[in-house]
């Protein structure tokens, strides 16, 4: 598990596991609810190009941590080959998508997408 994902109040927090914090220099993201657009799980991500890492980490196709910029996107990654991911959509943030690793994907899809 890559991520640790919590819905609290009217916030969503994202806290990367052990390593992943250092490999993806990030220690957690908090996002109001108002902010995301919604969720998706998507198995396929993966398999595409993710553009120029700034800064982040990209392990022989198997996992990615940090921040990822394609055609004027900033994308948070952290997720590896062998997870579900959750891809989730923002606005008004410092990333217009999110794409985690998270051992219940499907659960907090919902939750994600029944915020409103």
């Amino acid at each position: 598990m890559s991520n640790k994902i919590t819905l609290k109040g009217n916030k969503m927090i994202v806290e990367p596991s052990s390593l992943d914090k250092i490999f993806s220099l990030t220690n957690k993201l908090t996002i109001p609810f108002e902010h995301i657009n919604g969720a998706t799980i998507d198995k396929d991500i993966v398999h595409t190009y993710k553009g120029l890492k700034r800064p982040g980490l990209s392990v022989s196709g198997q996992k990615w941590c940090g921040v990822f910029q394609l055609d004027g996107e900033k994308s948070f990654w952290n997720v590896s080959k062998s997870e579900t991911p959750l891809v989730i959509t923002l606005n008004h943030e410092k990333y217009d998508l999110l794409v985690l690793g998270i051992e219940n994907a499907n659960e907090i899809e919902k939750l994600i997408n029944n915020l409103y």
